[in-house]
């Protein structure tokens, strides 16, 4: 029988607590780091009134990840069919990238594009001029993809759409029996 010995029987790649500190300080100072970037990137943002980028770092992951298509550009079509389907496949792809609140936002701007870009832009721009004016007691950014959905179908859903619906509902007369159908 083969004994080993207690020097044998432990890993050796155990960090000791030295090197447990060190590397609890240096992902201390890279989230310091991380702080004041992506406050400069927030008043770069409030500078130009264009909405930055989002970054993404990616980790190495040995579980296979689905390959998700990128919902198309919203244009400014007053098109109720396009105005209803666009949020649904953008608000997809924002829930299977896991992102929430002002990022899922900003990735929902992140697919405007001709006019309704430049609605965004204007919008953004005009609700930041109002709270530095203090017009706003109750300002508060959109921080959820739902809210920023509703500015943008208020904006360009055709308002006679929907009476236009109701209208057809209401000209609807049954002339059989529905046994007779």
């Amino acid at each position: 029988m083969n004994m080993n010995t207690d020097e044998e029987m432990q890993p050796s790649n155990i960090p000791s607590v030295n090197d447990y500190q060190n590397l609890l300080a240096q992902v201390q100072m890279i989230a310091e780091q991380y702080q004041e970037l992506h406050a400069r990137l927030r008043t770069a943002e409030m500078r130009t009134g264009t909405p930055l980028p989002l970054l993404t770092v990616q980790v190495p992951s040995e579980e296979p990840r689905a390959r998700l298509h990128r919902p198309v550009n919203y244009q400014r079509q007053r098109d109720p069919m396009a105005i209803d389907n666009w949020p649904f496949s953008v608000e997809d792809y924002i829930d299977s990238s896991c992102l929430i609140g002002e990022k899922a936002v900003a990735m929902g701007a992140s697919f405007l594009a001709d006019s309704a870009l430049q609605f965004w832009r204007r919008y953004r721009r005009d609700l930041e001029a109002q709270q530095l004016a203090g017009d706003l007691a109750d300002f508060s950014p959109l921080t959820d993809f739902k809210a920023f959905d509703a500015v943008i179908r208020d904006y360009f859903f055709p308002t006679d759409y929907v009476l236009g619906i109701r209208d057809q509902l209401d000209r609807l007369r049954q002339y059989q029996s529905v046994q007779q159908f």
